[in-house]
């Protein structure tokens, strides 16, 4: 999964689960609460990835003796780093954010269930 997303789905998740508190609105807490659960198990399967650069991979044609690169034909390839790479931790890193996330999202299901 990557960082920007993760960001976004646990942004999500907490005003979400924030205004269920504050306006006792259970279900809107309980939606905010499993987008956190939900994130934290995506890190947990798929790792946490993010974008370290783009590298473009061109197709040549030539024409009249001379090389040109068909526009047409250009495929952007992301490069991506393991989050565990980066600060290393290797992969366990990905399992334990994920394993944090998916039992905070637990906790404040738990908390808005038993409102």
């Amino acid at each position: 999964m990557l960082f920007k997303i993760l960001l976004l789905l646990l942004g999500v998740g907490f005003l979400s689960w924030l205004i269920g508190q504050h306006y006792s609105y259970g279900g809107i807490g309980a939606i905010g609460a499993a987008f956190v659960l939900i994130a934290g198990g995506a890190v947990v399967l798929t790792g946490l990835e993010m974008r370290m650069g783009s590298v473009s991979t061109n197709s040549f044609t030539t024409v009249n003796n001379s090389t040109v690169v068909n526009a047409t034909q250009t495929q952007p390839t992301y490069a991506t780093q393991s989050v565990g790479e980066i600060f290393g931790i290797g992969i366990f890193g990905s399992l334990g954010i994920g394993g944090l996330l998916m039992l905070l999202g637990a906790t404040m299901l738990a908390q808005t269930l038993t409102e």
